[in-house]
């Protein structure tokens, strides 16, 4: 069964370095241009509400940045899943109690599909909830993607970025390009099989092309 709770907006998914955050704000404007209506973003909640950015920011402040062992790694990513696990649920109890349905358009960069992903990926056997219980119970989107890109383009998405790593997840990610490569693969199926997500291959497209493309699937 399907999710009632739907969203006027677009979700746009991705790992690292594909480019969301530039194509988000070229969506956004078009979108603006167009209508002539304000447009919301939001990153991975829908709600600033304190106690949900809190819970967001010590997910990734408490990640290690200096993983010796597997067994650590391991641990790391349990306390990280657990903290976003409670992230998520806080955000969708604040969507039950406070969403109208008379917001602006929502862009949302990353939602319960990170959490899920990162939770079924990097520690199944701790997983707290399903694919089927956010397939029933989490805010849909009208319009959702997944975006991808070629291992090259990824390559050179993260030479063009300036400033350290945001977190120690990051900084994980960062010095193990073929665990993005292998966790990119995974998301894929997952978007495209258990939740139905237009998947996008962003490889060598520029941000004006790819907002173009989201825009004309959403219209």
């Amino acid at each position: 069964m399907e999710s009632a709770n739907r969203i006027d907006g677009v979700l746009i998914e991705g790992q690292i370095a594909v480019g969301k955050t530039t194509v988000i704000q070229a969506v956004r404007e078009q979108i603006e241009r167009r209508t002539r209506s304000a447009v919301d973003v939001s990153h991975c909640h829908l709600f600033s509400d304190p106690r949900n950015i809190h819970l967001h920011d010590r997910a990734f402040d408490d990640f290690s940045w200096h993983i010796k062992s597997a067994q650590q790694l391991k641990d790391e990513f349990r306390r990280f899943n657990v903290a976003r696990c409670l992230n998520v649920v806080y955000d969708l109890r604040l969507f039950q109690e406070q969403w109208s349905g008379r917001q602006n358009f929502r862009i949302q960069d990353r939602y319960w599909f990170s959490y899920l992903a990162t939770a079924v990926f990097f520690s199944p056997e701790q997983a707290l909830f399903s694919p089927d219980w956010f397939r029933q119970h989490a805010p849909r989107f009208h319009s959702e993607f997944y975006l991808t890109c070629s291992t090259e383009w990824r390559r050179r998405n993260q030479t063009m970025r300036a400033g350290p790593p945001k977190s120690g997840l990051h900084k994980y990610f960062d010095e193990h390009p073929e665990v993005v490569d292998a966790f990119d693969a995974f998301c894929i199926q997952l978007a495209r099989a258990e939740f139905g997500m237009t998947v996008l291959d962003v490889t060598n497209m520029s941000p004006v092309d790819i907002a173009d493309a989201i825009i004309a699937a959403v219209e």
